[in-house]
């Protein structure tokens, strides 16, 4: 027998599914109206065996043929269901068919976006260009293996492979079938696992599968199922055969490889050979390739999927074409990418054709948009106020960097330009910092085997530390009158290392810098470096403590005090605006604070969650009175400041891309208020010439966007920015605007060689939050089954609460905010009052999860999480009716909102459980629920492809509103008995367009219908 479609009840007869099946197979899977909740791959074999149940465990089939003799008989005589039968079928017409099923259709859509990134269950409400690489990878997840997104800076790339990788962790059910490493810069590891873990949050329960391996070295030597984030620094470290030996000698095969900020990847060389990849190439290229051809850990295999990420992937043309080789390297279009005989342009063809496993995506902040179709981004207005500091200070700065240099100098190393102004930005953020910065050089420089060894070092350099360590202490216990023992804990967050004031306040010699020097010279994120002679260590070490002399909580000549003076201004001048200060240096994060107590909170990355949205909660409210939050990197992304229209970059980030980031903190959700961001940058320093020098040469090439000036500096080689730091230093003008003007033309060059490759993607139409609380409220206006009633108790209320409005002065207006009740939860479907207006109550926000499958004795079901999903449970039990797939619309109203289907009699509504293999499959028909429409013919639908899913919500808001107007509809028994006649054809239709695999044919195409829709006139 061939696979039939049967309307089959519950045992107690409360529900029922429509099942596609062969009920002479019972081992083959049956298909349900919903089936398509579970998630699953595009693999045709995991669709089957995730959305499929076998028909002989699909019901307890004695207890039902018990109980349902007609069933069992109409099963027996291969007796099929026909559209709308159990409405049209019936001798009396149920008087609530109407509204029983247009709520199965709303129930049925609201399941169909379940993955749609939307009203999934995160605080994250994805942008349209993020939610269209998630749809576009889902669509083509068999085809696409390899993915470039060089989407510009501050569009959320980190957000958007989170989706994607959401999707495939629940394409595969469970977290032990999901291996990803995710490679990045070593200072970057936290930041992503943040951002990661907010997108990813419910896709399999309340597990936490994102972790971060600090030690590379240590990947692979446990499991490695979930995403491992971890250094791309460190895996460079272990290229070459000799150092291979560190790695684990088991198995490591992860499927998933991302490489964030993959331009670290890039290679100039000639790669015309794979021998050349050894030769000829940076060994984070080498790195990459090993990783993606499986050859990097010993047993290893290709990953199934690579992804790069970078929003300046490459800077010339050997960059590009060595990207493009791997991008392409044994793929199903080019094995050898790397073959003498394949050049530029071909390996460019092989990208550009549609059948293509590599897929470039590039969008510009100029052409994406939000929801409202408003821009993304602020106007941005930088200021530089005029900051001095004592020329004793000046001097200092001068004597640490020009001593730096000496030693590197002495020891065979360079210490160039980049460096140098890296070492000025600690000693310009303050004396704390600098002083930090030297010690931790120290003891990253000097080496005991033993703490026996350092005991006995009591040389003048070592016994400085000691002192220098303890000052530092001190010196920030100046700033916290509530610290009564003189001394504050004094860490080192990147090298999650402390030194607590209870061990600093103490006499002893601290045997803590001992093994501090051992982590640090153990650490594989840091390359082998010199011992420094005892002289040296001394000669800084001193300085270090001349440095925190000039340091003082009160007056004194420290920088941070004549930036600290500026920003009290500030907040005098502007008493209603708050201020979002970014610095590098958690030292510094401490002096601010410290300094202003009642005023500002901080945001650090070593504070825990709770913490961290404590802090971020007395910033956003404006009754509180923190003005100023002081942030580290762990505020770069992931927040949203909208509450502050003030950046203040104590410390300029050596990355562009950074400052870029930090700027945009400040937008507010979708609706962007313009920003002022202040560079504090010290007069007679580097970086004040440097910065001077550049914007003079920039407005010499007529390059005014400072977006467009800071993507050139991204660009930057650190050759090249050695290059200008000494061609600032000498004054050379004419070098200064060579290598700007070489930056200028190469990211030209790249933009027009990304635009021959890039794909071209839209997103599609998908349920939003304000749709689903407006179909819930619906759902409760036409009257909610008696049962379901009681069991869901759906309330709704309407807060009135204080919308904050940002401008140049923060003001606040009256808002409405939908609150519902459902289960004893309460939800709000609005993510800026969950974020302002809350007013410390929990409120989650409104959202579906994926389905799982449950078994009960021998039965087997899909249903949503009990207890987690109530708003899930509820679309279950409309979608599940019984008497629940007939209405009628008015002619008049339909071709009003749809004139194109003028003349159709019916409107076929279908759920596609096996979507992503049919074969008719196209972006305008991705979504599981359609309608096809029938003329009176009723041969063929008047458009074989269905509905796009917004003329779906569409057509099912028409019918929730049309219900609402008049709560009965009279149907004449001619009409009735024409509609059972039109069932008919379009069930002949069904069954003779229906396609399952068969021998010879590995297709399908499964429409199962849901509702008929009778056209009246």
């Amino acid at each position: 027998m061939a696979y039939q479609l049967f309307e089959i009840p519950s045992v107690d007869g409360k529900d029922a599914d429509l099942v596609i099946a062969d009920p002479e197979n019972p081992d083959a899977p049956a298909y349900t109206h919903y089936s398509y909740t579970i998630g699953t791959t595009a693999n045709k074999n995991e669709l089957t065996q995730r959305r499929g149940i076998p028909f002989g465990s699909f019901r307890d089939w004695d207890n039902l043929f018990s109980r349902f003799k007609d069933v069992e008989k109409r099963i027996a005589q291969s007796e099929e269901y026909y559209p709308g039968e159990s409405v049209i079928g019936s001798k009396t017409l149920n008087p609530n068919f109407r509204v029983n099923t247009i709520m199965r259709l709303g129930a049925l859509e609201l399941l169909a976006n379940i993955f749609s990134g939307r009203i999934t269950a995160s605080d994250k409400d994805p942008f349209p260009h993020q939610l269209a690489l998630q749809q576009y990878m889902k669509i083509n997840e068999d085809r696409v293996k390899r993915l470039l997104i060089a989407d510009e800076v501050g569009l959320g790339k980190t957000i958007e492979i989170g989706l994607v990788l959401r999707d495939l962790l629940i394409a595969r059910g469970s977290v032990d079938q999901f291996r990803c490493l995710y490679l990045t810069k070593g200072g970057l590891l936290d930041d992503v696992r943040l951002k990661l873990q907010s997108v990813i949050q419910g896709a399999i329960g309340e597990q936490n599968i994102v972790q971060v391996d600090s030690s590379f070295i240590e990947y692979g030597k446990n499991n490695i199922s979930g995403i491992h984030i971890a250094s791309m620094d460190a895996a460079r470290r272990y290229v070459k055969k000799a150092h291979k030996k560190k790695l684990p000698t088991e198995r490591v095969n992860p499927e998933i490889l991302i490489i964030d900020e993959c331009h670290h990847c890039a290679s100039d060389g000639d790669l015309i050979n794979l021998k050349r990849i050894e030769t000829n190439t940076t060994r984070t290229y080498e790195a990459a390739y090993q990783m993606i051809t499986g050859n990097f850990w010993t047993n290893s295999e290709p990953p199934s999927l690579v992804v790069f990420m970078s929003a300046t992937p490459f800077r010339s043309k050997p960059q590009f074409v060595n990207l493009l080789r791997l991008l392409t390297h044994q793929t199903s279009v080019v094995t050898n990418a790397y073959s003498p005989e394949l050049n530029e342009a071909q390996l460019i063809g092989n990208l550009q054709s549609e059948e293509s496993p590599a897929a470039v995506i590039w969008r510009h902040q100029d052409n994406v948009f939000n929801w409202s179709d408003d821009r993304l981004f602020p106007n941005l207005k930088i200021e530089r106020p005029d900051l001095d500091t004592s020329p004793e200070y000046l001097e200092v700065i001068e004597q640490i960097r020009e001593t730096v240099k000496r030693i590197y100098t002495d020891h065979g190393e360079n210490f160039g330009g980049f460096a140098i102004s890296q070492l000025e930005k600690r000693l310009t953020s303050s004396s704390l910092a600098g002083a930090c910065w030297i010690f931790r050089w120290c003891v990253r420089h000097l080496k005991w085997e033993t703490q026996d060894v350092y005991r006995k070092d009591i040389s003048p350099g070592t016994e400085n530390l000691r002192r220098l360590i303890k000052e530092i202490s001190q010196k920030l216990a100046a700033y916290d009158p509530t610290e009564k023992s003189g001394h504050l804990t004094v860490e080192f967050p990147s090298d999650n290392f402390k030194f607590s004031n209870k061990i600093l306040s103490q006499r002893g010699q601290i045997k803590e810098i001992q093994e501090f020097s051992k982590k640090l010279r153990n650490s594989d994120s840091d390359d082998n470096t010199f011992i420094a002679e005892p002289e040296e260590v001394f000669e800084l070490t001193e300085l270090g403590l001349k440095l925190l002399n000039l340091a003082d909580a009160s007056d004194g000549s420290g920088v941070e005090n004549r930036k600290l003076n500026w920003l009290k201004d500030m907040l005098e001048q502007y008493p209603s605006s708050r201020f979002l200060v970014f610095t590098e240096s958690l030292q510094t994060c401490e002096i601010i604070t410290k300094a202003l107590p009642r005023e500002s909170e901080k945001l650090t990355g070593n504070l825990d969650l709770s913490a961290r949205d404590k802090a971020v909660s007395r910033f956003r409210d404006l009754k509180s009175p923190v003005r100023v939050l002081v942030a580290t990197s762990a505020a770069d992304e992931g927040f949203d400041f909208q509450v502050a229209n003030k950046v203040v970059h104590w410390d300029l980030s050596p990355s562009p891309a950074v400052l870029m980031q930090r700027n945009g903190r400040v937008a507010r959700l979708g609706q962007i208020s313009d920003v002022t961001a202040y560079y504090l940058i010290i007069a007679g320093t580097h970086e004040e010439r440097r910065d001077k020098a550049l914007r003079e040469r920039f407005k010499a090439l007529g390059i005014k966007d400072e977006r467009l000036r800071l993507k050139i500096l991204g660009s930057l080689s650190s050759e090249e920015e050695d290059e200008i730091f000494n061609a600032v230093e000498a004054d050379r003008v004419q070098l200064i605007d060579e290598i700007l003007r070489k930056a200028k033309t190469e990211n030209e060059e790249m933009e027009q060689q990304l635009g021959e490759i890039q794909k071209h993607i839209q997103g599609q139409s998908v349920i939003d939050r304000k749709m689903l609380v407006e179909r819930l409220e619906r759902w409760t206006q036409l009257g909610l089954p008696l049962s379901e009633t009681k069991r869901f108790n759906l309330k709704f209320d309407t807060l009135l609460w204080d919308r904050p409005v940002f401008g140049e002065v923060a003001t606040i207006e009256k808002a409405e905010a939908k609150i519902a009740t459902i289960q004893s939860k309460k939800v709000t479907f609005d993510p800026e009052f969950k974020l302002f207006g809350s007013d410390g109550k929990t409120y989650l926000l409104a959202g579906l999860r994926p389905w799982t499958k449950k078994e009960k004795g021998n039965v087997l079901k899909h249903r949503p999480i009990e207890g987690v999903d109530p708003i899930g449970e509820l679309a279950c039990s409309l979608a599940r009716q019984r008497e629940a797939d007939f209405t009628t619309i008015s002619a008049i109203r339909l071709y009003d909102l749809f004139p194109n289907l003028e003349g159709t009699r019916y409107l076929l509504f279908a759920t596609h459980p096996m979507r992503e293999a049919e074969i008719n499959l196209s972006p305008n028909t991705l979504s599981y629920l359609t309608f096809y429409a029938f003329d009176n013919n009723v041969q063929d639908p008047l458009q074989p492809q269905g509905a796009c899913a917004d003329d779906v919500y569409k057509l099912i808001s028409l019918l929730e509103k049309e219900a609402l107007k008049s709560d009965s509809v009279t149907i004449e028994s001619h009409l009735l008995e024409q509609t059972r006649l039109a069932a008919g054809k379009i069930s002949n239709w069904l069954q003779t367009e229906r396609k399952l695999p068969r021998l010879g044919r590995q297709t399908y195409f499964l429409p199962i219908p849901v509702a008929l829709v009778a056209v009246l006139p």
